[in-house]
């Protein structure tokens, strides 16, 4: 049997390994957080909180119809979703490892015996579908495991394109990829993060390798997202709002006519730039024409948006119905805005406020509405990395909880123009924030779940009893969740209590170092991957 064959059939039979788990284990109705949301959003074709999901949402309108009209197994089916996605992510992950594996042995010039080649593709798949955290994602009503399924398939598709570049019709891999792009935005934004390693997979094909050229490749990449995310996904739809509020309010005509005329001249500039390049003979600038063009299509999916939203479904959050309450259901405006690096902390003192207008329909027309307005901040009060940047007084006590919070007084003047002081938390205290509660005990914790053990399925805020990791081993445990002799039944009992000894953490770092010794440059397009969806997400999350 030739390895492409070996290579399909083990990914097919990972496939329904991970398929048939999922399924034995799936959730019969709904979990709890944003579940419930998603499965009546999916079953009725309602608005889910923004940015929304619409392509979850139609997955799931599709799955539900197999409940044959009972609503008791419509929750089951809509469930399901997550789990062909999940299994589906195994499938493709199967096959990058081959991939990884295959350039592994061109590099250093011989052939891996197939029973080790396929065995580690199956047994690295398999591992990560039987993680804590991905298993949870894969068998209840969330964007997650759909979400990893195109954060999977784009960086299959990349490797596709590596295997073939030097042929005349490679570049229908990168089509490909723009399109499952295009698509992911209407599942979730994480999928973005995969355009760095698909841009270093590029480069290291194309390109000789150097410092600059592979830091070149990196901003490029890094530039990639932030338009993605700024410019393309919410300008597609910005740049008809002036046109839309012209034709309505001047000209007289119904709601959604400018968008109509803005989307008649898209897909007119669009045909006209493929059909001048192509003439012309430009075959880059037709690619990259192309390549838009598959983007745009992959992000009609939040057409479902707009429409059921005109609808007046029960649950209609943000109400969508328009070009802008559609940008601020994407732009997600009913949340507010956060620091990340620089910014307002929580004894932060407002001196002013900016107001930002939008339009509503009313009517028949738009009339100006209020967004929330942009918050000025006094700037003594302001600084680097304000990680407890929320005044909600919930949320005061946690952080004293976390840190051994001082402060420091800051004279401001209040709203009468007396003199106060206000208390702020130093630069060294949000750092300490950081380390001991959003990279400790919520990062690493959940890392640690998944690679050495945990210790019951109960949240737990920090003590001892619920919610840690552990490894299996007493004198370890006993530093994170307390002593381990006298556990009560119902503790040892836990169907969320698990004890790898950390040995997937083990195999992990050994693979991390035999990869960077054997072959540095996937070792930069993976672990790029992995660091942009640990701390630098966790970062900008928080």
């Amino acid at each position: 049997m030739d390895q492409q064959r070996i290579n399909n059939w083990g990914g097919w039979a990972v496939f329904y390994i991970s398929l048939f788990v999922y399924i034995f284990t799936l959730e019969p109705t709904l979990s709890l957080w944003d579940c419930g949301e998603f499965l009546v959003s999916a079953y009725k074709l309602e608005i889910n909180h923004s940015p929304g999901a619409p392509l979850f949402m139609l997955l799931g309108r599709v799955f539900s119809l197999f409940s044959f009209g009972d609503p008791g197994k419509a929750a089951y089916t809509i469930n399901l979703v997550s789990a062909v996605s999940g299994a589906a992510t195994i499938l493709f992950l199967f096959w990058t490892i081959v991939w990884l594996i295959s350039k592994l042995e061109q590099k250093q010039g011989k052939t891996f015996p197939l029973i080790l080649k396929f065995g580690a593709a199956a047994i690295g798949s398999l591992s990560f579908a039987f993680t804590d955290s991905f298993w949870f994602s894969a068998v209840e009503a969330e964007v997650y495991a759909l979400s990893s399924l195109f954060s999977a398939v784009i960086l299959w598709a990349a490797t596709r394109w590596e295997r073939e570049a030097d042929e005349p019709d490679s570049s229908r891999w990168i089509i490909l990829i723009f399109f499952l792009i295009g698509l992911s935005i209407g599942a979730h934004l994480l999928n973005l993060l995969v355009i760095p390693s698909v841009g270093l997979i590029v480069y290291f094909r194309k390109y000789k390798y150097s410092p600059k050229g592979l830091f070149v490749a990196l901003i490029i990449s890094g530039i990639g997202i932030i338009a993605l995310l700024k410019i393309l996904i919410p300008g597609i739809l910005d740049l008809s709002k002036n046109l839309e509020l012209f034709f309505v309010n001047e000209l007289h005509f119904p709601i959604h006519s400018g968008l109509f005329t803005y989307l008649i001249l898209l897909i007119g500039a669009i045909s006209a730039g493929l059909f001048y390049t192509h003439r012309k003979q430009l075959p880059r600038l037709n690619l990259a024409i192309l390549c838009l063009t598959f983007l745009v299509i992959g992000y009609t999916s939040y057409i479902a948006t707009i429409v059921r939203a005109s609808a007046g479904v029960p649950i209609n959050q943000g109400n969508p119905e328009t070009t802008f309450s559609l940008l601020n259901y994407l732009n997600r405006e009913q949340y507010g805005t956060r620091p990340i690096l620089y910014g307002a902390n929580f004894g932060s003192i407002v001196t002013d406020y900016q107001e930002r207008n939008t339009w509503i329909a009313s009517k028949g027309k738009y009339i100006k509405s209020q967004l929330n307005p942009d918050i000025e901040y006094d700037k003594n009060t302001i600084g680097f990395f304000p990680r407890m940047h929320s005044s909600d007084p919930e949320h005061l006590e946690p952080y004293k909880n976390w840190v051994d919070l001082k402060g420091r007084k800051v004279p401001v003047q209040d709203e009468e123009g007396k003199l106060t002081n206000t208390i702020v938390p130093t630069f060294q205290e949000n750092v300490s924030f950081f380390l001991k509660y959003q990279l400790g005990f919520m990062y690493l914790r959940y890392f640690m779940w998944n690679f050495a053990g945990r210790q019951n399925d109960i949240q737990g805020n920090g003590d001892l009893q619920n919610g840690n990791w552990q490894s299996g081993f007493p004198f370890i445990d006993s530093q994170i969740a307390g002593p381990q002799t006298h556990l009560t039944s119902a503790a040892k009992e836990n169907k969320g209590r698990n004890s790898y000894y950390f040995l997937p953490l083990l195999i992990g770092i050994f693979g991390i170092f035999f990869q960077y010794k054997n072959d540095k440059q996937n070792f930069l397009s993976t672990g790029l991957l992995f660091f942009l969806m640990s701390y630098p997400l966790m970062v900008y999350l928080n």
